[in-house]
């Protein structure tokens, strides 16, 4: 009787075991697989969401870190501008006196940001691609989560742009000061 007792006592066990298999116990810590994957995009120091479903990870963990991957590379750029940037430029060039007017200027059209990081340094790029081989003195503001970047170049030449938070990164999102005239 001893056996018997002893043998229903391990196929219950056992069946106990088996049946709660797959399901969470009180007490108990369920692991969940990580929401998506990530890889390092050859050459880029950049991780993409290789499933798709994912924004593309910050290139820096602060604002100046980004602006450098920003500044240094093409494809970074085009992956952290708005689909459009609000573009700020006078009415007329010649009648400086009626004003300025804000364009947005699709992504692919914008050509406004003017900066290149090489060799530990901000350099201006000229209207014909040209990089300035002296590097240039940039400011950089926050406004509460969001930062203006501005440069002058030579006397009165230079430019600005404000990048927006935007999902734990920042985005280009306005060109704010009208060219020279």
């Amino acid at each position: 009787m001893h056996m018997l007792k002893m043998h229903l006592f391990i196929s219950l066990t056992s069946f106990g075991l088996l049946a709660g298999c797959g399901q969470v116990q009180p007490n108990s810590v369920e692991i969940a697989p990580p929401a998506s994957k990530t890889e390092v995009v050859a050459g880029k120091g950049m991780q993409a969401d290789i499933a798709g479903l994912g924004k593309p990870t910050c290139p820096g963990n602060d604002f100046l870190s980004f602006l450098q991957a920003f500044a240094a590379d093409d494809e970074v750029r085009v992956r952290f501008t708005m689909p459009s940037v609000l573009v700020t430029d006078w009415r007329d060039p010649n009648e400086t006196q009626d004003g300025t007017t804000v364009t947005p200027v699709e992504k692919a059209a914008y050509r406004g940001f003017t900066l290149r990081y090489l060799d530990s340094g901000f350099h201006d790029v000229g209207p014909d691609g040209v990089v300035d081989p002296e590097p240039s003195k940039i400011d950089i503001t926050k406004h509460g989560e969001d930062y203006e970047v501005r440069y002058v170049y030579n006397m009165s030449e230079g430019n600005s742009w404000i990048f927006r938070s935007k999902g734990g990164c920042w985005y280009l999102a306005e060109d704010p000061e009208p060219s020279d005239p």
